[in-house]
Formats: C-alpha cells, structure tokens, sequence
C-alpha cells in the first residue's frame, strides 16, 4: 500500500477506532498501473439513529508527496428533517465538514484514471438533480449509483440495507472476494 494511500486508510481507522467499529476494506479493480493512484471510497456514518453515505474521490502520486480527497454527500438543502417530496438537495464536502472522523463503514476501491473521471461524471450528474427524497433521491442512490458506475456490485434497497451503514456493509459483503479452498484438496493425515 503506498504511503498516501496508507494515510488516508490510517486516517479512516483512527477515526473509525472512535466510534468503535472497524469495517475498513479495499478492492484493487486497476488494471494498469499509472503515474498516480486514484481512489473511490464509499463511507457510511452510523453514530446517529439514521446515519449517513457518502462517496470520497482520492488522487496521490507515486511519489506519495501530493494527496487529493474530496468526499462528497447529498443533503437536503439546509439540512431539513422532512424527507420526502421534492426537497431541494445539495452536495457537502464531507472531508471540511468533520465527517471523515466518523465512518462507521468504509470501502475503498483503486481504479484506473477512466474510472475515477466516470465516477466523478456520476457525480457531476447528480448534482444537476433537483430535489431529495428518501430511497430515490438520497444519499444512499448518490451511493450506489456511483458504486455501480464504477462496476461494483450493489445491493438491492430493502429494510435490511435501510440504514446507509446497513447498505455500505452489504456493498463490502458483495464486492470483497473470498479465498476459496482450492477443488482437489486432500488433507493428509500423518
């Protein structure tokens, strides 16, 4: 793991070691190798009764000298408690708002330079939405339309991925390979 990249992956588990949960995992989808590392991280905060989802777009150089993170999450505009029926929504970067200090889930995923740009694209996108609403329009969609974008498997939204940690989760549970026990294995006793 390159220096960069380790801080920005230090950062998330000190802050997650807060809170008290530690579900940091990392997928490597590159399939070149590139003058500078891109990152997507999908992040979810659990410390409230809701929580909240939010994506972080990352760039470093080999060089480990140049860091670039920006985390954005949809909000309905100033924040309003009702979530349904075409509230105004707005993009908040998470990383100037104290939100990195308060992951509970966290998947960071390595893409190529095309990727991260189509990932940003999505983004760009969404913030030419207009309005918020739960399940459609929220930070969860933002989330998973990104995930998707980039190739990830996603789940589907139900009452068990209701709550934006519960989602973030299911996206690692899917995505993060397993170590199969090799076919013809034979255990040889002695």
């Amino acid at each position: 793991m390159k220096k960069g990249l380790f801080a920005l992956v230090t950062l998330i588990c000190v802050s997650i070691s807060t809170t008290g949960h530690t579900n940091v995992s990392e997928i490597d989808l590159r399939s070149t190798t590139e003058a500078q590392t891109y990152f997507v991280t999908f992040s979810a905060r659990g410390e409230c009764l809701n929580g909240h989802a939010f994506v972080a777009y990352g760039v470093e150089n080999f060089d480990n000298r140049i860091t670039y993170l920006r985390a954005w999450g949809l909000y309905t505009e100033n924040r309003n408690k009702r979530v349904s029926g075409g509230i105004p929504s707005k993009f908040v970067d998470e990383s100037t708002e104290g939100a990195l200090s308060k992951i509970s889930d966290n998947l960071i995923v390595k893409v190529n330079k095309t990727i991260f740009e189509k990932a940003d694209e999505i983004r760009s996108g969404w913030a030419e939405k207009e309005g918020y609403q739960l399940i459609e329009k929220d930070c969860v969609s933002f989330l998973s339309d990104v995930a998707k974008g980039i190739g990830l498997l996603v789940p589907e939204r139900s009452f068990s991925t209701e709550k934006p940690q519960d989602y973030v989760k299911s996206l690692i549970e899917m995505n993060i390979q397993k170590p199969e026990a090799p076919k013809n294995l034979r255990i040889v006793a002695d």
